[in-house]
């Protein structure tokens, strides 16, 4: 019986019934590059919102790996501080698990971060 969630062609993937292949990244990704199905695995997953797809190795990407690829094919923003044009993954996520992104670019946070972390170490101890 196949689930709604999967395609049919995952009975055919060198994965299917082994979760114990999946668990190590490495072997994961090996086994992936071997897969008869990886070019239709990869459509899938690289189909599905990636704050709502299987975590780990999938078609020999990381979740990391799969978020890029789907963040690259939409248009860029504006970032609200230094007003440059970046890619969406350049914005990190509102909330974990959700699809919106912060205005200001990762850039922009790290300096402030920097800056506010500077300032507090300088500052003169209160009495």
């Amino acid at each position: 019986m196949t689930s709604d969630y999967m395609p049919a062609w995952q009975a055919d993937g060198l994965c299917a019934g082994r979760p114990d292949l999946m668990a190590d990244p490495h072997q994961a990704e090996a086994t992936c590059h071997r897969c008869p199905v990886l070019p239709e695995c990869r459509d899938w997953v690289l189909s599905l919102p990636v704050h709502e797809g299987p975590d780990g190795v999938v078609a020999a990407m990381t979740l990391a790996e799969r978020e890029r690829v789907v963040l690259d094919r939409e248009p860029p923003r504006q970032c609200d501080t230094c007003l440059e044009i970046r890619p969406l993954w350049a914005y990190a996520q509102n909330t974990e698990g959700k699809p919106s992104r912060r205005k200001t670019c990762r850039t922009c946070v790290d300096r402030r971060t920097h800056t506010n972390r500077a300032r507090h170490e300088t500052a003169p101890p209160q009495t």
